[in-house]
């Protein structure tokens, strides 16, 4: 069932799975991001799910460091406080080779 259906993202949920998926499909960022992943959690909450894919496999940039920090610091500690109990991200494989250069790149930035 969708719950939330915007240009950059749509929510569903899945009752036999008790499972919230996010989809995004497109950018964006600040508010709007958050306004997303807040309707996410509203779900997550009002549906009781016990599970949360957010699919990223068609995002574009999420280089934003303040929303990374929102994500972790502000809506994962209130996710965690749901009955969610499996958190699954699916990401293109473009995605996983950027994060990975990046993380190779930082290492040796910081290693000398």
């Amino acid at each position: 069932m969708i719950h939330f259906d915007q240009p950059c993202s749509q929510i569903n949920y899945i009752q036999a799975l008790r499972c919230t998926i996010h989809t995004w499909k497109g950018f964006c960022f600040d508010q709007e991001y958050r306004n997303a992943m807040n309707q996410c959690l509203e779900v997550v909450s009002q549906m009781g799910a016990t599970a949360v894919i957010i699919n990223v496999q068609s995002a574009r940039n999420f280089e934003e460091d303040y929303d990374h920090l929102w994500t972790r610091f502000d809506w994962l500690p209130q996710v965690l406080q749901t009955n969610v109990r499996k958190i699954a991200i699916v990401v293109s494989k473009d995605f996983l080779a950027l994060c990975l250069g990046k993380m190779f790149i930082f290492q040796w930035l910081i290693s000398g």
